[in-house]
C-alpha cells in the first residue's frame, strides 16, 4: 500500500508538470477504493494471497487520489476555515482507529467500507459546494523549481528517514500493529493540538523549515537519550519519531496550499512533489535500518550507532536550511544603496504604530513586514526587492493585509496607520 502511495504520487508529478493533471481525481479515488475493497473481500473468501497485495495496490492509489481531493478542497477555503478542518480531521482519524482497535472483527470490514466511502461522499460534496480557483501558472518540474523546493524537501526528507531506523532498533515483540496503530494516531492528536495553540492561541504561521526549527531539539534529545533507555521506554523515542513525521505532514499541506497561493498555481503537482517526498524518505529510513541490521555492529549497541547517525543527519540539514544568502539583511534594515532615509524619529514612530496595528488586527509576521514597508513609502517592486520574494507573493499578501484592515489602496493603509495614536492614555 505505501509503495503504490509513493509511486501514484510520482506519476501525479510529472503528470501535472505535463498540464495532464489540473483537477482534483475523484473518480480516480471511487474506483480504486471499490476495487481495493473487493480484492479485499475475494482475499478474505478465499484466502488467495495475490488478491491482498491487488487491494493492497489499489487502495493505496485510491487514498493518494483522496489526499489530493482533500487537499484541493482545503485550498478552496479561506484560511480561517482551512486550519480548523486539518485538526479535526487529524482528530477524527484517531477516533476511528480507537474504534477499529476495538471493535468485534466482524465489523472491521464493514467499518472500513463505511469510513472509506463516507470519507468519498463527504470528499464530493465539498468540492461541488466550495467555489473553484483558477490557477494561472501551471506546476513546472526544473532545475529552477527544485532549487526553490530544496530546503523545504531535505527538511521532509531527514524527519521521513528518522522514524523507520528508530523503528528498525526496536525489539520486535514490542512493535506489534495495534501499539504502532496507537503511537500514529497518539502523534496525529498531539500535532493537532501543538497546531491548534501556535494557530488560534498565538497567531503563529508555522512553515516547513519553522516547523523543523521546533522539532530539532526534541528529536536531539529523544536520540541522545534513545541507547541509555529501557525496551519499554524506547516507544517514548518512537513516539517522537512519529510526532515529528505526522507534524510535518500536516504543515505540508499548508505550505503547498500557501506556495501555490503565492504562485498562482500548480497546486496538485506541487503537493505531489513534497508527499512523494515524505513517502519515498520512509523506504530510505527502512534501506537504512536494514544496512545497519545487516551490519558487523552488536545489537547492543545499534541503538547508540542509529541515534548518532541520525544526529549527524539532522545537524546537517540544519545547517544547510539555517544558512542565509551572505547579501541577505533583516526584513526592516534598509540598504546603504537605498535613498536617503527619513528621519529616526519618523522611523520609529512609524514602526511603532505598525506595530499597535499589527497587534490588534492579529497580522502575521510577512503582513507586519510588508506594513512597515508601506510606512516607509516603498511600493510593491521594492518591497519584493526588499525581502527577496516575488512581486505576485507581495500583492497576494498586500491583498490579505486590505482584507484584515478593511481598505482598498495604499493611501488608506497610510493613513491608518497616521490615525493610530502612541499616547498611553488615548
Amino acid at each position: 500500500m505505501a509503495l503504490s502511495n509513493t509511486a501514484a504520487f510520482l506519476v501525479f508529478v510529472v503528470a501535472a508538470s505535463k498540464s495532464k493533471a489540473k483537477h482534483p481525481p475523484l473518480a480516480g479515488a471511487i474506483g480504486f477504493v471499490a476495487c481495493g475493497l473487493i480484492f479485499l473481500l475475494g482475499f478474505l473468501g478465499s484466502g488467495n494471497l495475490p488478491l491482498l497485495f491487488l487491494s493492497g495496490g489499489c487502495v493505496g492509489i485510491g487514498t493518494t487520489c483522496c489526499f489530493i481531493c482533500w487537499e484541493t478542497v482545503l485550498s478552496r477555503m479561506d484560511d480561517h476555515q482551512r486550519k480548523p478542518c486539518i485538526l479535526a480531521g487529524s482528530t477524527l482519524s484517531a477516533a476511528s482507529f480507537a474504534f477499529l482497535a476495538t471493535a468485534d472483527n466482524s465489523l472491521t470490514l464493514f467499518a472500513i467500507m463505511l469510513l472509506a466511502f463516507g470519507n468519498i461522499a463527504m470528499m464530493h460534496l465539498c468540492l461541488r459546494a466550495l467555489p473553484e480557483k483558477q490557477e494561472e501558472h501551471p506546476f513546472t518540474l526544473d532545475a529552477k523549481s527544485l532549487k526553490e523546493y530544496a530546503g523545504f524537501l531535505l527538511c521532509i526528507l531527514a524527519i521521513g528517514i528518522i522514524s523507520p531506523v528508530i523503528d528498525g532498533t526496536i525489539p520486535s515483540e514490542s512493535n506489534n500493529l495495534i501499539g504502532r496503530g496507537f503511537i500514529v494516531h497518539g502523534a496525529n492528536v498531539l500535532s493537532a493540538v501543538i497546531l491548534g495553540i501556535a494557530w488560534f492561541a498565538f497567531n503563529k504561521t508555522i512553515t516547513i523549515k519553522r516547523a523543523y526549527y521546533l522539532v530539532f531539539p526534541l528529536f536531539i534529545t529523544a536520540l541522545f537519550l534513545f541507547p541509555f533507555v529501557s525496551d519499554e521506554m524506547k516507544q517514548a523515542a518512537s513516539f517522537a519519531a512519529s510526532f515529528g513525521f505526522t507534524f510535518f505532514s500536516i504543515v505540508m499541506m499548508i505550505s503547498c496550499i500557501e506556495i501555490s497561493e503565492e504562485k498562482h498555481g500548480g497546486l496538485v503537482g506541487l503537493y505531489a512533489l513534497f508527499a512523494f517526498v515524505t513517502y519515498a524518505s520512509r523506504f530510505v529510513g527502512d534501506g537504512v535500518s536494514f544496512v545497519l541490521g545487516q551490519s558487523s555492529i552488536p545489537n547492543d549497541t545499534l541503538p547508540m550507532a542509529a541515534a548518532f547517525l541520525l544526529v549527524y543527519l539532522l545537524s546537517i540539514v540544519m545547517f544547510l536550511v539555517s544558512r542565509k544568502p551572505h547579501h541577505e539583511t533583516t526584513p526592516l534594515q534598509l540598504p546603504d544603496t537605498q535613498a536617503k532615509q527619513p528621519h529616526r524619529d519618523i522611523e520609529d514612530r512609524a514602526e511603532k504604530q505598525c506595530a499597535i496595528l499589527a497587534e490588534q488586527y492579529k497580522l502575521t509576521e510577512r503582513q507586519h513586514e510588508i506594513l512597515v514597508l508601506f510606512s516607509h513609502g516603498y511600493d510593491i517592486p521594492s518591497i519584493a526587492k526588499r525581502l527577496f520574494i516575488s512581486e505576485n507573493t507581495v500583492r497576494t499578501h498586500t491583498k490579505k493585509l486590505y482584507l484584515v484592515l478593511d481598505v482598498h489602496s495604499k493611501q488608506e493603509i497610510i493613513s491608518l496607520i497616521e490615525a493610530v495614536s502612541l499616547d498611553p492614555k488615548a
